[in-house]
């Protein structure tokens, strides 16, 4: 599902019991669709900090063979991103796209696409800067965000092989990050760099053959002059903060960048020329947490740093039990959550949070503001889930839901007991009636609230082999449930403390599409991938319920919303609900389309056909 870094201002998570693993099986083509032997295939997790450790990052290997296929085995219930390469040649690799949001049961098919360059980077560091420096390499894999530092050696630095392009290289210095640029692995990004670039500047396009000479050449990076940045923040009242605190956002740990001063004024170092290489966000007691972005600051040789007003927010209290008179003594709590902007989630460029508890139990949630939606799920260790399953010891999700008054100013979470919290007892059958095995389960909390920047991320779940979960949350509580198998979905709106609920998976959710060439046949290998499902769809409460599952739809959060075809061309997708249409992204190679299905043209039956035309729309 989500890449999660998780940030560090709050104690990190103690490693928890590893989850089951689960088989995968697949097959990795060439261009030429032969099957690709002694490929090696890389599965990535970053684990979500409710299954796992927060820093967990589960990479299993595999060699395909003389047929082109692997198997492996993964963690249960949790998302992978997957892509095969070969070993460096001569500078190059080659590799297939990323196919991502994988898990284990899902037959998986990687076909090569470009070939990517094993670059290297030469640093040019402007003599102002003094201080202890290391390059970082970053990308994004899939859904996760990998790092990685890499040496530097008499100026030079070899990036790692990755499937993506570009590969961001970040310069670090004392800690906080002042420079960052991106470098093209291959010749189709880097020629379209290169284009966009003398577009831009009125000079003459770029040959290939000397796009094909600055690809072999090492990537120069040139840090310019030490420069000193500035913004001023100021409460509702537009008086001074002093002592808040501004950090980078979305890094783990989270990196300091300055404190304020006496007229609320934060200054920090970076490269000259360009913006910021980061955002950041702000915190003041009192107030609500903000992000600070690149056009906010002001170089301080261009004159008095901008005013930023940090909105009046509050502190949430609470104490937590594990039962009667025993508090839940640093137990981890993930807080999920929209912040005074507006940008909530992962999508957009702000993380969950890690908190923990006292010993005592305590509980303190700063920077919460009226009207912006927020929950916290504690993270249950296994012992925890034990003794929480009850005498039908159907399997307690990984993390409890505690979700604050959402109609009101922020208030006190009050006293909360683990073992008094209110149930959600779900059942999921197949069409048939009988046991589907173990079924993904996503949870939207409170789904019909009308509150502005509701969190995005649903709670990501699993059923036993019987199709039975127990979800665990605090009085008053309302969630939307989907269970999403193979086969169908369906879903309901529960309220907490209500009898157990049976979903009977239906297979009206299942759209097949059969995508092929403009002679009509069949294409095999195209990633299908829904975007978002969109238009209004069929079922009481469905409507109110869709826009909450867009936004979910656009981080990740539903399975089976993706798949490759077979070599009839035909892909499998399931909808979260029937009669919607859907925005779909199909990707073979490095040729990309979009398409737009309405509601009306598909249903139980024939495959929608579509015919796929390279960077069309």
């Amino acid at each position: 599902m989500r890449a999660l870094f998780v940030a560090g201002l709050f104690a990190a998570l103690a490693p928890a019991q590893e989850p089951p693993r689960e088989g995968i099986f697949g097959e990795v083509r060439t261009a030429d669709a032969k099957p690709w032997v002694g490929a090696t295939v890389t599965l990535l997790h970053v684990a979500h900090p409710a299954l796992t450790d927060a820093r967990f990052v589960d990479r299993v290997t595999a060699t395909t063979d003389e047929r082109g296929r692997f198997r492996a085995q993964l963690l249960a219930g949790m998302g992978y991103a997957a892509w095969a390469s070969g070993p460096v040649v001569e500078g190059d690799y080659r590799c297939t796209p990323v196919a991502r949001d994988l898990a284990s049961g899902v037959p998986v098919l990687l076909r090569e696409g470009d070939v990517h360059r094993h670059r290297q980077v030469r640093l040019q560091l402007d003599a102002s800067w003094q201080g202890q420096l290391r390059l970082v390499a970053t990308s994004r894999i899939g859904s996760f965000t990998v790092r990685e530092v890499i040496p530097l050696v008499d100026g030079l630095a070899t990036l790692p092989p990755w499937p993506e392009t570009p590969i961001t290289v970040q310069v670090e210095l004392d800690g906080p990050p002042i420079f960052r640029g991106g470098v093209a692995t291959t010749f189709a990004a880097l020629l379209a760099t290169r284009r966009r670039m003398a577009a831009e500047g009125g000079f003459a396009e770029p040959t290939e053959a000397a796009v094909r000479q600055a690809l072999s050449a090492p990537h120069p990076l040139a840090v310019g002059p030490r420069t000193e940045d500035a913004i001023r923040l100021v409460d509702a009242g537009q008086q001074p903060l002093r002592g808040a605190r501004v950090v980078v956002e979305g890094r783990e740990p989270q990196q300091l960048l300055g404190i304020s001063d006496a007229d609320g004024v934060v200054r920090f170092a970076r490269a000259a020329g360009g913006k910021p290489p980061y955002r950041a966000l702000a915190f003041a007691d009192a107030c609500a947490e903000t992000v600070i972005d690149e056009d906010d600051w002001v170089a301080t040789t261009e004159g008095a740093p901008k005013t930023k007003q940090l909105e009046a927010g509050a502190t949430v209290h609470g104490r937590l039990f594990e039962r009667d008179g025993v508090a839940a003594a640093a137990q981890p709590l993930l807080l999920e959550g929209s912040i005074a902007t507006g940008q909530n989630s992962t999508f957009f460029g702000v993380d969950a949070r890690l908190l923990t508890s006292a010993d005592d139990g305590a509980i303190e949630v700063p920077g919460r503001i009226r009207s912006h939606a927020w929950y916290l799920t504690a993270v249950l260790t296994p012992q925890q889930r034990a003794s929480l399953a009850g005498p039908t010891k159907a399997p307690v999700a990984a993390v409890a839901l505690l979700v604050p008054p959402s109609d009101a100013e922020p208030a006190d979470l009050g006293q909360l007991r683990l073992d008094r919290l209110r149930q959600i007892d779900v059942r999921v059958v197949g069409s048939d009636g009988g046991e589907p095995g173990p079924v993904p389960v996503v949870v939207i909390p409170n789904p019909l609230a009308q509150l502005r920047n509701a969190p995005h991320e649903p709670l990501a779940a699993r059923t036993d082999r019987h199709g039975r979960l127990r979800l665990l949350t605090n009085e008053g509580v309302t969630c939307a449930v989907w269970a999403m198998g193979k086969t169908g979905a369906a879903w309901a709106i529960i309220q907490a403390g209500q009898p157990e609920h049976t979903l009977r998976l239906d297979a009206a959710h299942v759209l097949t599409l059969q995508m092929v060439d403009p002679e009509r046949k069949p294409i095999a290998g195209i990633l299908a991938h829904v975007v978002t499902p969109e238009g209004t769809p069929i079922g009481d409460g469905a409507a109110a319920l869709m826009p909450r599952v867009h936004d979910a739809f656009m981080v990740h959060g539903f399975p089976w919303k993706q798949g490759y075809t077979d070599g009839q061309g035909i892909v499998q997708l399931v909808m979260p609900f029937v009669g919607v249409g859907i925005d779909v992204a199909f990707s073979l190679g490095s040729e990309r389309m979009r398409h737009t299905i309405r509601g009306d043209e598909f249903g139980p039956g024939n495959p929608t056909v579509v015919e796929f035309v390279a960077n069309g729309r």
